[in-house]
């Protein structure tokens, strides 16, 4: 009993020692070494992190109680921040607030229901013919569970300059939907309809709304550019409801689910949507 006593005793011993190395103060030019193995281990920890595709919140969790379980033993031992208590009582308290930071920016977050690519296009190679004409095509996704109405998506023209002749749109025929059935004509138009208008910085804009996205369902339709020069293009998502949106007829009037949220001037609208058995746009008022 009284040997198990001493080697008790004697570990006892070893560990204090151990524990009063570790806290011992020292110049800023000596080196501590577990101190050192600890910062690079945050250093590694760190890019472990950064590199995981997809993160999620357990792992975000873990990661970091690791790197405060790492940092602390060299924060609290820095040369400088050694010398008060309270210089070590703030250090602790900004890695904290620095490590939670880092976990809200990794922090998953669920995907925007609507969305768009690419944000922004530059049109600018030079244009001969016709047939030359420049296309960027846009792929317009609903990533909820959900299907989508009235889903609305707009392209404003960078260029004041610019002319309304300079930009055309089309749908390609596979992601061509009718706006209904029946024989009542509605089975030969699109279930998009746009609008170009100006903003109130005289920016041209194009409006469109799909009137319905099934859930994760994307639809492409395609810019295109008709002149010379350049001309940029920044597209964005706007109104969307996830409850049907009925068109009602009242005498002669139809309301309509079309919907425009962006910013414009309200004068010198053109209205327009697609044939779906033919490879060209109506404009209601007029092809452009």
């Amino acid at each position: 009993m009284l040997r198990l006593s001493l080697i008790l005793l004697r570990w006892k011993i070893r560990a204090r020692h151990f524990v009063q190395r570790l806290s011992a103060s020292r110049l800023p030019g000596k080196e501590k070494p577990v101190d050192r193995w600890l910062a690079a281990a945050f250093g590694v920890v760190s890019i472990v992190m950064y590199l995981i595709p997809d993160k999620t919140p357990s792992v975000i969790l873990i990661c970091l109680v690791i790197l405060f379980l790492l940092a602390v033993h060299p924060v609290w031992n820095f040369w400088w921040i050694e010398k008060y208590i309270w210089r070590r009582l703030a250090a602790l308290v900004f890695t904290c607030g620095a490590l939670v930071y880092l976990g809200y920016r990794s922090w998953p977050r669920p995907p925007e229901v609507l969305e768009i690519t690419p944000p922004h296009v530059v049109f600018g190679r030079p244009i001969g013919r016709p047939m030359d004409d420049e296309a960027y095509v846009f792929r317009i996704a609903n990533n909820s569970d959900r299907k989508v109405y009235s889903a609305e998506f707009d392209f404003i023209v960078d260029e004041l300059t610019a002319s309304v002749k300079e930009i055309s749109i089309d749908i390609p025929k596979e992601y061509r939907k009718p706006f209904g059935e029946g024989g009542s004509g509605a089975e030969h138009f699109t279930d998009l309809i746009g609008c170009r208008c100006r903003t109130p910085t005289q920016h041209l804009l194009y409006a469109l709304s799909f009137r319905s996205l099934d859930p994760h369902e994307a639809r492409e339709l395609k810019l295109i550019h008709t002149r010379r020069g350049k001309l940029g293009v920044s597209a964005k998502t706007g109104f969307f409801s996830l409850d049907q949106q009925p068109i009602q007829i009242k005498g002669d009037e139809i309301s309509s689910w079309f919907r425009v949220d962006a910013p414009n001037d309200g004068t010198g609208c053109s209205f327009f949507s697609f044939l779906v058995d033919k490879q060209e746009m109506y404009w209601f008022g007029g092809k452009p």
